[in-house]
């Protein structure tokens, strides 16, 4: 999702005792994949992830959408429907 799509995803209800480990991979993955710096950020059982420039690269898409948002809500219709796809849960992970 990082890499491939927006520049940044926020993973939830990833237990304490895993935090740690999970970030030092995803920040290794990322920098293999795409050799540019990744921050993490764990609060309140949710990791944060951002690559600046996966960002830079998607910055169009992501503008877009907030730009198609604002504009629905100012017409007085509600905003259009977004998959969360930069939202993943932990648990998923744990489905085999």
């Amino acid at each position: 999702m990082v890499v491939d799509r927006r520049g940044y995803v926020e993973i939830h209800h990833v237990p304490g005792d895993q935090q740690d480990a999970l970030r030092k991979a995803v920040r290794a993955a990322i920098r293999k994949r795409a050799d540019h710096p990744v921050r993490t950020y764990s609060i309140n059982g949710v990791i944060y992830v951002e690559c600046q420039a996966m960002y830079d690269r998607y910055a169009r898409q992501n503008d877009r959408e907030a730009a198609d948002a604002v504009d629905a809500v100012l017409k007085g219709e509600p905003p259009p429907h977004l998959e969360r796809d930069w939202v993943i849960s932990w648990a998923t992970w744990g489905v085999t």
